[in-house]
């Protein structure tokens, strides 16, 4: 006999909130009427990411409730299901049993359970923002790739009337300690073209720029490699927020780089 909520979705929803280990080790989801919800932040309050997959096909939900989930756990059942070959689209089931958490497939796995009371539950904000447009995002994602070989901070501007999306990578100082790392003059630059046209702008502001943190940045963009193009939300010196999908909708939140 099942002793909480429990509901069945597919392998490649699971992998999106798996992703969510990026940024926090454990997780709680809570399921509705609505759907499942997820949202997580990382112990420096940098950066924050949420997952929401809403009733469908895709997710059938037979109890309501909160389940505290160790995403580790949830990782290896998904690396293991596909290395045993299982499609994205195998439905599992994960819920509360007897003193455990289960998930289920081809096979059934538990783990102890986790008292939610002890995971952080964060609420999502909404945001005041100068600037939105789209992105492809496999742009970004080839650009940041080997960024970090240039610096630590990344950079994004929008002028207003513009298609374009700026991204240039602020060099590390010259007296870095590490030695693999170039000179403060070497430079990446890019422009991004934003589709389609040149975006909604919220305010009067002519422009809008402010600095991430590159490695936060590549964390939280790895939330969205399964959708085509992203919603970037900018303004001056402010979060930034990247939107994605609808089932799953991915949304991250990344605290800017205020320098000094």
């Amino acid at each position: 006999m099942e002793a909480g909520p429990v509901f069945a979705t597919t392998l490649g929803n699971l992998r999106t909130i798996g992703r969510l280990g990026a940024i926090r080790e454990e997780a709680l989801l809570h399921i509705d009427q609505e759907g499942l919800r997820v949202v997580v932040v990382d112990p420096a309050h940098v950066a924050m990411a949420e997952v929401t997959i809403p009733n469908s096909k895709d997710l059938h939900v037979s109890q309501y409730g909160d389940l505290a989930m160790g995403l580790e756990f949830l990782c290896w059942n998904l690396e293991h299901a596909e290395k045993y070959g299982l499609p994205p689209e195998t439905v599992a089931t994960v819920g509360l049993g007897e003193g455990v958490l289960y998930l289920t497939h081809e096979w059934r796995t538990e783990e102890a359970l986790i008292d939610p009371e002890t995971v952080s539950d964060p609420k999502s904000p909404e945001l005041d923002l100068a600037y939105r447009g789209d992105l492809r995002s496999d742009r970004l994602v080839i650009l940041l790739d080997h960024a970090s070989y240039f610096g630590n901070t990344t950079c994004f501007r929008v002028d207003r009337g513009s298609d374009v999306l700026k991204v240039a990578v602020v060099p590390r100082d010259a007296g870095s300690s590490k030695s693999d790392q170039p000179p403060s003059k070497n430079r990446l630059t890019a422009d991004l073209r934003t589709a389609p046209g040149s975006g909604r702008w919220e305010t009067d502001d002519e422009s809008v720029e402010s600095h991430y943190s590159m490695d936060y940045l590549v964390s939280t963009l790895k939330m969205h490699v399964d959708n085509q193009h992203i919603s970037l939300g900018l303004g001056n010196d402010y979060p930034l927020v990247m939107e994605s999908g609808k089932n799953p909708r991915v949304r991250t939140l990344l605290a800017p780089r205020i320098e000094e």
